[in-house]
């Protein structure tokens, strides 16, 4: 009998380390075929972004130039059937006023945002005043923060060695002393990131500014699109930006829909202007005075595409930004 229970007790414990290793290596699969799952996801994701950018790069080339704003929606089909549902979306946050809408299937939705560079401060150009105000406005900085930031960032793409302000910007003798030094750029910004290498310019910092700054463009800024902050940074009060944003918005005071007032053409503000309020004298002279700084439309498009897979299982983000032409002049995944 011992040698049967020998041979029973061998049997039972090889069926059960067997059981542990079937369960062990099913678990293993198991995983597995869930990476794969979401790298598939993922890589229709990136597909299915990478559509929604090219169809939006075709709105943008197909409409007049003084209409830029207006994207012509139109939904996939076959047989008369969609296989994505198109919405329009009105994007109210911070530095919003974009063009915005989904493509949705059962799986898959892929929502786009397209956001007008010109409405956005261009660091290569704007002056030091200026960008002072911005800093003010969106950081929550004192005089003396704003004017050292910017000044730090007029210092890094001027060309001498000369410091903008002597006790708070920086030059190249305040970067050569970090562990891995480097010096000023002494040339203009070629990518957003840049902004990072300036002297007081922090990841924090950087997030909260993005959606008010570009290097595109001449430096103008869209008085069509441009929100309150950027408005207030070029110099008008802020009785004048309400006003501004009022009249945009038409007589339902909301943005995006069918009543919005466009302003054609920079000097026709001011007759707009006084059609709609009752402007005082420093409303005129602000008008008079910021004729200059200002366009009605734009050459360059950020296009964001963030797709997301039904439960939230995968997701993926693509930007870019273009040209009227529909080139691309950056792309990031």
């Amino acid at each position: 009998m011992r040698p049967r229970a020998s041979i029973l007790i061998i049997v039972l414990w090889s069926v059960f380390l067997l059981t542990i290793f079937a369960v062990v290596l099913s678990y293993g699969v198991r995983q597995k075929l869930e990476v794969i799952k979401r790298i598939d996801s993922r890589s229709n994701l990136r597909y299915l972004n990478e559509a929604c950018i090219e169809k939006t790069i075709f709105d943008i080339k197909r409409v007049q130039k003084k209409e830029y704003f207006v994207f012509k929606n139109s939904t996939p089909s076959e047989n008369g059937n969609p296989l994505m549902t198109e919405v329009d979306i009105i994007d109210d946050k911070p530095g919003g006023n974009a063009h915005s809408f989904e493509l949705r299937s059962s799986i898959y939705t892929s929502r786009v945002s397209v956001f007008d560079e010109a409405r956005k401060l261009n660091i290569n150009m704007a002056s030091l005043p200026v960008m002072e105000r911005l800093f003010m406005i969106v950081l929550g900085f004192d005089k003396i923060e704003a004017s050292e930031l910017a000044a730090s960032i007029v210092d890094w793409r001027d060309t001498d060695s000369l410091l903008t302000l002597p006790l708070g910007s920086a030059e190249d003798s305040y970067y050569r002393n970090f562990p891995y030094s480097y010096e000023a750029k002494d040339g203009p910004f070629e990518a957003l990131e840049e902004l990072l290498l300036v002297k007081g310019v922090t990841r924090e910092v950087f997030e909260k500014l993005n959606n008010y700054i570009t290097i595109y463009g001449d430096g103008k800024i869209n008085i069509n699109t441009a929100p309150e902050e950027v408005l207030n940074a070029v110099g008008f009060s802020s009785d004048m930006v309400s006003k501004i944003i009022a009249l945009r918005q038409g007589d339902d005071g909301i943005p995006g829909t069918a009543d919005d007032i466009v302003i054609d053409a920079p000097g026709n503000l001011q007759s707009l202007m006084q059609g709609r309020f009752k402007l005082g004298e420093a409303n005129l002279q602000q008008l008079e005075l910021l004729a200059d700084a200002f366009t009605v439309t734009t050459s360059y498009f950020t296009i964001k595409a963030s797709g997301l897979r039904a439960g939230g299982s995968a997701q993926a983000q693509t930007v870019c930004v273009v040209d009227r032409m529909g080139n691309i002049l950056r792309w990031i995944e």
